[in-house]
């Protein structure tokens, strides 16, 4: 996130930066010291003046819905199903 704050100026922006790094790099590093298979995913809210946007990630896929005329949380769980505006390439099929 630090990365898609810093280079991007806008929400778009930064989603366009940490979507290209996270499909090029993926995620890393375990959640548990002594159980490195034990991993999870990411959800995130990068918001502007004129829009907002919901990520979520699941290794090096992700979804983004658009949230500029609606209220969004997020909690422990993925939640973005069937409806999103962009995507990673193949995350029907990784689905």
């Amino acid at each position: 996130v630090r990365l898609g704050l810093e280079r991007g100026s806008t929400a778009r922006e930064a989603l366009d930066v940490i979507t290209s790094l996270l499909e090029e790099h993926g995620q890393a590093g375990p959640c548990a010291e002594n159980d490195p298979s034990f991993t999870y995913h990411n959800s995130y809210i990068l918001v502007d003046a004129q829009e907002g946007w919901v990520l979520e990630t699941a290794g090096r896929h992700w979804v983004a819905e658009n949230i500029s005329e609606n209220a969004r949380n997020l909690s422990n769980y993925l939640s973005i199903r069937t409806e999103f505006n962009l995507a990673s390439e193949g995350i029907v099929q990784h689905a």
